[in-house]
């Protein structure tokens, strides 16, 4: 996979804070747990490809029909502590979505065109992190609540929106920039878990990213 960070290349980002609000209403300790998923961004405008291979996927029950879903390839330890501000980034991803509402025949719209979720998406490299957020749509398998929370997900739609760095001699390179989201999605029910990487994931956008605008 490129590089993401380069002393040279600026990233476009907007609307930094409906990131963080998602991030933070996704948003505590547990050893991680795991499900499977196969979920990849792929890029609007060059048809770059990122599909990382998730060594954890977890989500936490808010109600019936709202979970908050964590896929990630950080180690587990990674979690242990809130992030340090004046540390270097961890390498890896973390890919965050909350349905908000369980689509129901008659009741609501069962439509990849509708919206039912929010994402929110952190590539992180040593010297230089991009956060990306968006929504789309979640066809669940299965229930909010069971022991596994399985889905489809169609073309969701991820912007960037704001990057941090090290150093002011490095920048974000943003090689994904407007994207979709498509694939299954499933997660093993852990709420200490899920709770754990979201507020990891709050801290790290409230410390560390700066909002920009084009």
């Amino acid at each position: 996979m490129s590089s993401f960070a380069d002393p040279r290349c600026p990233v476009r980002t907007w609307l930094f804070r409906f990131v963080l609000l998602a991030a933070v209403c996704i948003a505590g300790c547990a050893s991680l747990s795991g499900g499977t998923s196969a979920l990849q961004i792929t890029s609007r405008r060059g048809g770059t490809v990122f599909q990382p291979s998730w060594s954890t996927a977890v989500y936490r029950a808010i109600d019936s029909n709202t979970a908050d879903i964590y896929l990630t390839d950080l180690p587990p330890e990674t979690f242990d502590h809130p992030p340090d501000p004046a540390a270097s980034f961890p390498s890896g991803s973390i890919l965050a979505v909350r349905m908000f509402l369980a689509p129901k025949a008659g009741r609501t719209p069962i439509d990849f065109t509708a919206s039912n979720m929010t994402v929110t998406h952190v590539i992180l490299t040593p010297e230089a992190a991009g956060l990306y957020g968006g929504g789309g749509f979640m066809l669940p398998s299965t229930r909010v609540g069971g022991r596994t929370f399985s889905g489809r997900i169609s073309r969701a739609t991820i912007a960037p929106f704001g990057s941090a760095t090290t150093s002011s001699q490095v920048r974000f390179v943003d090689r994904l920039g407007q994207s979709e989201l498509s694939g299954r999605i499933s997660a093993r029910l852990d709420d200490q878990a899920a709770q754990r990487i979201g507020s990891w994931l709050t801290a790290l956008i409230e410390d560390r990213f700066q909002q920009h605008s084009n």
